[in-house]
């Protein structure tokens, strides 16, 4: 397994962005068995509440839960489904733990319900099982991932 990871000039981690094409173009290469990638991180707002929420959120490839080995403590991480090729990804959501924890009480039964986040409606399918950890890692393999970041999705 390779993870993409870059230096800037002081030798510190710097992950490059990476786009959808370019991801598809890298998952076609002949010596590439596999390929997932997150996509920028950065705060939704709860909509559907009387006292709005902000939510830090990554954007993730379809098959990123499986391939980081994340699992899913509730329902299901996301599958290739939920973005076919060539049109828009499906409205799911998969919370992170602590999330489902503060905003849900823990509620076991929040797969299937919605979470409307800035204005637009989501269907919850999953709770991870435990934090990704994806802020300046080497390697993402829970649970050796959680001493070397500096913080949790």
């Amino acid at each position: 397994m390779v993870h993409l990871v870059l230096l800037n000039e002081r030798g510190e981690d710097w992950w490059p962005g990476i786009t959808g094409p370019q991801l598809k173009l890298l998952s076609q290469a002949q010596c590439v068995e596999n390929a997932a990638a997150t996509f920028g991180t950065w705060n939704l707002t709860t909509t559907d509440e009387e006292l709005p929420e902000d939510v830090p959120s990554v954007n993730m490839t379809s098959n990123a839960g499986s391939y980081f080995g994340v699992p899913a403590l509730l329902g299901r991480t996301l599958i290739p489904s939920d973005a076919p090729e060539g049109q828009d990804p499906q409205p799911v959501a998969v919370l992170s733990y602590s999330f489902w924890q503060r905003h849900f009480n823990g509620d076991p039964a929040v797969v299937g319900r919605t979470i409307q986040l800035v204005h637009k409606t989501y269907t919850i399918v999953g709770v991870n099982a435990f934090p990704i950890y994806l802020a300046r890692c080497r390697r993402v393999s829970p649970p050796e991932a959680a001493g070397r970041c500096q913080r949790p999705l």
